[in-house]
């Protein structure tokens, strides 16, 4: 339960220190006092750009600090976040300083700067959550003098723990480690990671004309007026950017957390976000439409995002999952959701075009030429024409009908089979018959469709079987789908088959999910790295299932999933199968 608490003062940070703790990068911080556990307070920005950073912080940190740096507004301060004082040290020479600065974002001449003037420092480990909203007020003045002391807030603020930075178990191992003076487990990956940022930073802020044989680099946000009043195409290091009517409102010189934030705020608002998005500049910038392909980036930011999970500075798995789905979103999607309107509208030969888009999307081919008996959704069939006909995996011939208003009469299903013969001949007897229709069947069409065996599948149904195939790419088998479409029942009662196919290959994918999120929280609880099929196979019915698995079959699951080409899970090969352990690499999003 989230209960709301009152909030009446602030601790005084620099500002990189409490976007490090913002970002999970660290849970400590050096006040000025001494600290009471349990003890709550906001979480104070200060600017500390006139202090010689690179003397205190990593190398591998200055970049953000100066980012940070470069965003200070010196009239009103925003307050992000708030903490909880979890605990307390007091580390003097022989605290084993070096291990300490690499657990931190401090250099270890910042903590000999502060012992020599006193014999030891105050080290609090630190709790924080984010505010459900950033909380302005005016900037304190002198603020540099409270740097590791409290201020007063103008007002009460009332915040919850509903945000948490860290996970419990995230937070607790983390503590644990620094109590314990743990080494980094990963330091090549910290390193990869900094390299990473520089390079999104380098894409991001880095920007050049298109026909420019300057490589010159300028100030991302200062882009010329004529470059964007002449609507040339600018290019960046993997960034597409042009002119066009569709955008996000995002201010020019966002930072990279912040185009995070605002594409995320999209989606979760369930308004379609395109491969490209809007830039629009903010004062002292002129209001320069720029749309931008962002999708390098977000690859970069998924990259990111997983190793924080690693080195134990994020638990935001939801948020990467949400990144990731952008990154790798079909973009057939835009005209797969399209199929039911138009297959309820008047529109029939777009909607013929939209069905053999989508047969082809499901895997189905033809290598025939014969314009009255093809695939192709640029050379529809016409006038004495098949609607469509499939060669591959197996022969498949149908036809379209695209209103809701009026029934489907006889002359369909009989203008199937006059066709069928015509063009195919002796191939129509092996061929599976389909009728994709949005109105009823009159009662003798539908007899005559189920003495023909021919399946009559709705708009909404081939929708959800090509969405399902677009967001799953291996989950659609068509030799499995053709068992269903050889037997009966024919007419519209072939509607109920087609969705308790998808309903079957939904809950294999809802399966698969639950194995995975149960190698994750095991492993995490447990504290161990992977684990074997009889331990899982405990755990899993412990856990809810959706249903019974043997041992045998859970492997076989867990197989799958630790492919290369599927990346869920990691594989450890044992002598034999009951000796294989697995470790989870990524969730799989439903």
């Amino acid at each position: 339960m989230n209960k709301s608490i009152s909030i009446y003062n602030a601790l005084c940070l620099p500002a990189p220190d409490v976007e490090a703790l913002i970002q999970g990068q660290i849970i400590t911080a050096l006040p000025q006092k001494l600290l009471n556990l349990g003890q709550i307070f906001a979480l104070y920005p200060v600017d500390i750009s006139t202090i010689g950073i690179d003397k205190y912080y990593s190398s591998s940190f200055l970049a953000t600090t100066q980012s940070v740096n470069n965003q200070v507004n010196y009239e009103e301060v925003t307050i992000k976040s708030w903490a909880r004082c979890e605990f307390l040290e007091i580390p003097d020479k022989s605290k084993q300083l070096d291990i300490l600065s690499q657990l931190t974002i401090w250099k270890p001449e910042r903590f000999e700067k502060i012992l020599q003037n006193r014999p030891h420092f105050f080290l609090a480990y630190l709790r924080v959550y984010h505010l459900d909203k950033p909380y302005e007020i005016p900037a304190i003045p002198n603020i540099q003098e409270k740097l590791g002391k409290f201020a007063p807030l103008p007002n009460n603020i009332s915040v919850s723990e509903a945000k948490p930075v860290l996970s419990d178990h995230v937070f607790n191992q983390r503590k644990q480690q620094l109590e314990n003076r743990q080494p980094p487990l990963h330091p090549e990956l910290e390193e990869l990671l900094f390299e990473l940022s520089q390079m999104t930073k380098n894409n991001l802020y880095n920007l050049r004309p298109d026909n420019s044989n300057s490589f010159d680099n300028f100030q991302y946000g200062s882009v010329p007026s004529s470059w964007t009043t002449n609507k040339d195409i600018l290019r960046g290091s993997g960034l597409f950017i042009s002119l066009t009517d569709q955008y996000l409102d995002i201010p020019i010189n966002v930072s990279e957390e912040e185009l995070k934030i605002k594409f995320l705020e999209e989606i979760n608002n369930n308004q379609q976000t395109s491969r490209t998005e809007k830039i629009i500049g903010n004062p002292p910038y002129n209001y320069n439409l720029i749309k931008v392909d962002f999708r390098y980036t977000i690859y970069k930011l998924v990259l990111e995002n997983e190793i924080k999970e690693i080195l134990g500075w994020s638990s935001d798995t939801f948020t990467n999952n949400r990144l990731y789905e952008f990154v790798t979103r079909d973009v057939d999607l835009s005209w797969i959701q399209d199929i039911a309107k138009v297959g309820n509208s008047s529109d029939g030969n777009e909607f013929e075009r939209l069905v053999r888009k989508s047969l082809i999307k499901l895997g189905f081919s033809c290598s025939n030429t014969n314009p009255k008996a093809n695939l192709d959704p640029d050379k529809l069939g016409g006038a004495g024409g098949l609607d469509f006909y499939c060669e591959y995996p197996y022969p498949v011939i149908g036809e379209c009908k695209a209103t809701k208003t009026e029934k489907v009469a006889d002359s369909t299903v009989a203008q199937l089979v006059k066709l069928g013969l015509k063009h195919l001949q002796e191939e129509y007897n092996n061929c599976i018959k389909i009728i994709i229709a949005a109105g009823k069947l009159t009662p003798d069409t539908e007899k005559t469709a189920q003495g023909s065996k021919m399946n009559v599948i709705r708009p909404e149904t081939l929708q959800k079987l090509v969405t399902l195939k677009a967001k799953h790419p291996g989950s659609i088998d068509l030799l499995n789908l053709k068992q269903d479409l050889e037997k009966k029942p024919f007419g519209e009662e072939a509607d109920d088959k087609i969705n308790k196919y998808i309903d079957k290959v939904e809950q294999e994918i809802k399966l698969r999910s639950h194995i995975i999120q149960l190698v994750k929280n095991y492993l995490q609880n447990a504290g161990i790295e992977s684990t074997g099929v009889d331990t899982l196979h405990g755990a899993y019915f412990g856990s809810h299932p959706p249903q019974p698995l043997k041992p045998e079959e859970m492997h076989e699951i867990l197989i799958e999933l630790s492919s290369p080409l599927t990346g869920y899970l990691g594989r450890e090969k044992g002598n034999d199968w009951k000796n294989d352990k697995f470790y989870y690499l990524r969730d799989l999003a439903i």
